[in-house]
C-alpha cells in the first residue's frame, strides 16, 4: 500500500476509534444517570419501609 492510502487507513481508523469511544462514555453516562436515579429512587421508599416491616 502507499504512503498516502496508508495515512487515510490511519486517519479513517482514528476517527472510528473516536467514534467508538463516544458511543461507550455515552453509553456509561446513561448507566450513571439510571443508577443515581434508581438511588433517588430507594432513597424516597425508605420512611415507608420502616413503617412497614420488610417481606424478605
Amino acid at each position: 500500500m502507499n504512503w498516502a492510502g496508508d495515512q487515510r487507513m490511519k486517519r479513517e481508523f482514528s476517527g472510528f476509534l473516536s467514534l467508538h469511544e463516544n458511543l461507550t462514555a455515552r453509553q456509561s453516562n446513561k448507566c450513571l444517570q439510571r443508577e443515581i436515579a434508581c438511588d433517588i429512587m430507594k432513597l424516597k421508599q425508605k420512611p415507608k419501609e420502616k413503617a412497614v416491616p420488610a417481606a424478605f
